[in-house]
C-alpha cells in the first residue's frame, strides 16, 4: 500500500501548513478492503462507494479529515509501474499508512495532472504545492520519466485542451457563437506602461 497526496507530502515536508484534508491510497483490491476493516473504528465511516470509471474506491467519514481515497492497481496501469518504483526506491520511508514515496515520486504525480481541468480550490491547491516542491529541489528525474508519460496520458484521458494556433474568432466561438464582449487586445492597449502593450515585443511578426 502506497501514501500519496498531501497527506504524504505533510510527511515529507512537515512545514507544510496546509492540513491535508483526506488520505490517497494506492493499492491492490485486497489491500483496500483489509486496510478500511481494521481501521473502521477509527475512521468512523459514514459510507463507502466505488467509481468505477476511476478504478477508485471512496471512503466518507464523520470525522473531518478522514476521508480515504483509494486507487485501485490495474495492470498496465501507471500505479502498478509506480509500485515497483516505490519498491525499488531507497528513499522510500515505510509508515503505518503505508510506503511513502521519495519527494521526487510525488512531484511526478502532481505533475503529471497541473492541468486537470477540475475545481477551483483543487487546482490552486495542486499548483501551490507543484511549486513548493520544486522549490525544495524536486524533479522528474529519468527513472521516473515512463511513469510521469503513462500517468498524464491517464490524468487527461478525455480532456480537450485549448488549441492556441488559431484565429481569435475561432478562439473564442462555441457553437457558433462569439463568447467575448470587449476586444482582449484594447485590454492590453489601455494599461500599457511602455509606448506599446508587453506581448507585442515577443509576438511573432505581422501576426496578431
Amino acid at each position: 500500500m502506497i501514501l500519496i497526496g498531501s497527506r504524504a507530502l505533510s510527511l515529507r515536508l512537515p512545514f507544510l501548513k496546509r492540513k491535508p484534508a483526506d488520505f490517497d491510497f494506492i493499492c491492490t483490491e485486497v489491500e483496500c478492503q483489509s486496510w478500511i476493516e481494521s481501521n473502521k473504528d477509527k475512521l468512523n465511516i459514514s459510507k463507502v462507494y466505488p467509481l468505477k470509471e476511476f478504478n477508485k474506491i471512496i471512503v466518507e467519514s464523520n470525522t473531518p479529515g478522514c476521508n480515504c481515497e483509494f486507487e485501485i492497481i490495474m495492470p498496465g496501469s501507471s500505479n502498478e509501474l509506480l509500485t515497483e518504483l516505490v519498491t525499488n526506491d531507497p528513499q522510500t520511508i515505510p509508515s503505518e499508512f503505508g510506503s511513502i514515496p521519495s519527494l521526487n515520486t510525488l512531484f511526478t504525480i502532481k505533475a503529471s495532472h497541473k492541468y486537470k481541468n477540475t475545481r477551483p480550490d483543487f487546482f490552486w491547491k495542486t499548483v501551490n504545492d507543484y511549486h513548493l516542491m520544486k522549490k525544495c529541489g524536486a524533479s522528474i528525474t529519468g527513472d521516473l520519466q515512463d511513469f510521469y508519460n503513462l500517468r498524464k496520458q491517464e490524468s487527461y484521458k478525455g480532456q480537450q485542451f485549448p488549441k492556441l494556433n488559431v484565429d481569435k474568432k475561432d478562439f473564442f466561438t462555441n457553437g457558433g457563437q462569439l463568447q467575448y464582449v470587449y476586444e482582449h487586445d484594447d485590454i492590453h492597449k489601455a494599461i500599457a506602461i511602455m509606448d506599446r502593450p508587453a506581448y507585442t515585443y515577443y509576438g511573432k511578426d505581422g501576426e496578431e
